[in-house]
């Protein structure tokens, strides 16, 4: 098959044919800037659950705009980002549709993810993902950072969380070394951008010039 190019003015040209993203907001920016196109050989598969805890729709969900967009396929996992228990979790995951678009997912060329913060402005508690009671108990053991679902301190470690297994979706070892783009932007990212990056899953990273120069003085680097 020819794959063709999948573009966006805002993360570049990659040449991939299969596209997976995570569901953060700062994954959803490109989608307002990206050209129509018409790639009907490029497939967007969701890595992680694509509802709410109350399974509405998450709007920052980008998988439905980018299939639009580009022409290509779009496939949701029509699952919570966070499930409520373990129990309801593994639940999910015992569903053939879910193990099969997960497997779907694994063979992905590249994975476009986003970092999520632990703040009050965050998109997991604007959208309710986490409630303030459970920000609270992830600030008390060093979560800075959300990234596919896993809490993490600054030095890019997984913090002890049981909201961590409920996140359902893939994990840090189903894409450790593969192709990891992950999307962030805005100063209150700094810590958790830093943790993302620590994790050393991440491969490629975009950010916006107040985030980057953010980064720059936190790592002390000089930007000119």
């Amino acid at each position: 098959m020819d794959h063709r190019t999948w573009a966006s003015p805002t993360i570049g040209r990659p040449t991939w044919p299969y596209v997976r993203r995570g569901c953060r907001s700062s994954a959803a920016a490109p989608r307002a800037k990206s050209p129509r196109v018409s790639l009907d050989d490029l497939s967007i598969v969701s890595i992680s659950g694509s509802l709410t805890r109350r399974l509405s729709a998450n709007p920052y969900d980008v998988v439905q705009s980018l299939a639009e967009r580009s022409g290509g396929e779009g496939y949701y996992l029509p699952v919570p980002y966070l499930a409520a228990t373990i129990a309801e979790k593994d639940m999910f995951l015992s569903q053939p549709s879910v193990q099969e678009l997960l497997a779907r997912a694994r063979r992905s060329d590249v994975f476009v993810v986003g970092i999520g913060s632990i703040g009050d402005d965050g998109h997991l508690r604007r959208m309710g993902l986490i409630s303030s009671d459970e920000q609270q108990a992830l600030q008390k053991v060093g979560a800075v950072g959300d990234l596919m679902g896993r809490f993490i301190d600054i030095d890019g470690a997984a913090v002890s969380t049981r909201l961590s297994e409920q996140a359902v979706g893939l994990g840090f070892e189903d894409v450790r070394g593969a192709r990891v783009l992950a999307l962030s932007g805005g100063i209150s990212k700094t810590a958790a951008t830093l943790s993302a990056l620590r994790t050393g899953v991440v491969t490629d990273l975009v950010v916006d010039e107040v985030l980057a120069k953010s980064l720059a003085e936190a790592i002390d680097v000089k930007v000119p």
